[in-house]
């Protein structure tokens, strides 16, 4: 009990998301992945970044000593340098990988192009309790 397992979460559902998109391309490598916002190799495309936001505890009980659960959110960015429709492709299998874990989609993919690439968009949120089994 305490605090340990939610230090243990993001770490755990990186490598969910990055194991299972690399399954299904099987070309990706661990360059393509990231859960630090900054970093000193340029990135390698497509890109997934998986950041953690901020996140609120719940079911406390009386004596507060230790976290028992807590409402956790995501944001994945998928950004790719040839097209919109492998972004898009990438993100569609994210989310399937996420509701399997079943996270909330709370802001749906939203997409963005520039001159040199495509990015899409999606927040996801769940409780987690302690002893939950992703």
């Amino acid at each position: 009990m305490g605090a340990e397992w939610i230090m243990q979460l993001t770490p755990m559902i990186f490598t969910r998301i990055k194991n299972d998109v690399s399954k299904k391309y099987n070309n990706l490598t661990n360059e393509n992945f990231s859960s630090t916002g900054t970093g000193k190799t340029p990135a390698e495309f497509p890109f997934i970044y998986i950041q953690s936001l901020p996140a609120v505890e719940k079911g406390q009980d009386l004596e507060a000593t230790a976290i028992n659960s807590g409402l956790f959110t995501y944001q994945i960015e998928v950004t790719d340098n040839q097209t919109q429709s492998k972004a898009n492709a990438i993100m569609t299998e994210i989310i399937k990988i996420m509701k399997r874990m079943s996270f909330e989609v709370v802001a749906m993919p939203i997409f963005e192009n520039t001159e040199s690439a495509y990015r899409c968009v999606a927040r996801f949120r769940r409780q987690i309790d302690e002893n939950d089994v992703l």
